[in-house]
C-alpha cells in the first residue's frame, strides 16, 4: 500500500475502498495523438474528472506474504476488484488504440507475472502495469497474490477487441454497477488538467 497515493487520490475524489466505484488508468496521448507509455505519474478516473497520481513501481508495493489465492473456478470476490481494474484499464485501452491480439495480452501477463516492473515497447504493457500499481497502492497485495492474479488473466479466454473476457463475468457484481459498468460504453475527451494532451477515457459520455 501507499498512504500517499491514498490521501493524493481521496484528495481528488477518488473511491479509494473501491466500493462505490471502480478507478480506471486512462489512457494519454502527446500533442502529436500518440499513445503516451504510462509513467510514474498516471492519469486516474473515477468520476467525472480526471485525478494524477505518482504511483511506486510494482516491486515497491508488495504488502505481506498472504498465500497464493486459488483461482481455478475464476476470481474470488475479494480478489474482484483486482481483476476489474485492471480489466477496465485494458478494454479501455484497446477501444481507444484498437484491439490487441490476445497472445499480445497474454505475453503483456506473463511478463508481468515473472518481472512486475517489466518495460516494453507495447504501451498496453505500461498500462496493465499501472493499472497493477494501482490497485496495490490501495490495497496490501503479497507477491503470490500478485502473481496469481497475473497467471489467471494470462490463462483466461480473453477476447478483449470483442469484450469477451474475464470482465463480462464480474458485471453482475455490486462493485461493478454504475461507474464501472459505464467504462464499457463509449469514449470521452476529459480535458487536460495538466499539461498532456487530453486523457480519453472510455465510457464517460
Amino acid at each position: 500500500m501507499d498512504c500517499e497515493a491514498i490521501a493524493e487520490l481521496e484528495r481528488a475524489g477518488v473511491d479509494t475502498t473501491l466500493r462505490k466505484r471502480i478507478p480506471v488508468v486512462s489512457a494519454e496521448f502527446d500533442a502529436n495523438d500518440h499513445i503516451v507509455p504510462a509513467g510514474e505519474e498516471v492519469c486516474v478516473i473515477s468520476g467525472d474528472a480526471p485525478a494524477f497520481v505518482r504511483l511506486k513501481p510494482a516491486s515497491q508495493l508488495f504488502t505481506g506474504h498472504a498465500v497464493l489465492p486459488d483461482f481455478s473456478a475464476g476470481p474470488t470476490p475479494e480478489y474482484e476488484p483486482f481483476f476489474m481494474i485492471i480489466e477496465l484499464t485494458a478494454s479501455n485501452y484497446c477501444h481507444i488504440c484498437g484491439a490487441e491480439d490476445d497472445r499480445e495480452f497474454d505475453r503483456v501477463y506473463r511478463q508481468l507475472r515473472k518481472n512486475p516492473d517489466a518495460k516494453s515497447p507495447n504501451p498496453l504493457l505500461s498500462y496493465v502495469q499501472a493499472a497493477a500499481r494501482l490497485y496495490m497502492s490501495l490495497r496490501p497485495t503479497s507477491r503470490a497474490e500478485y502473481e496469481a492474479v497475473m497467471s489467471r488473466l494470462a490463462r483466461a479466454d480473453l477476447r478483449h477487441g470483442s469484450e469477451e473476457h474475464e470482465l463480462l463475468r464480474l458485471r453482475d457484481r455490486p462493485a461493478f454497477r454504475g461507474e464501472a459498468s459505464g467504462a464499457l460504453s463509449g469514449v470521452k475527451d476529459l480535458g487536460a488538467p495538466h499539461e498532456r494532451q487530453a486523457p480519453r477515457l472510455l465510457g464517460k459520455s
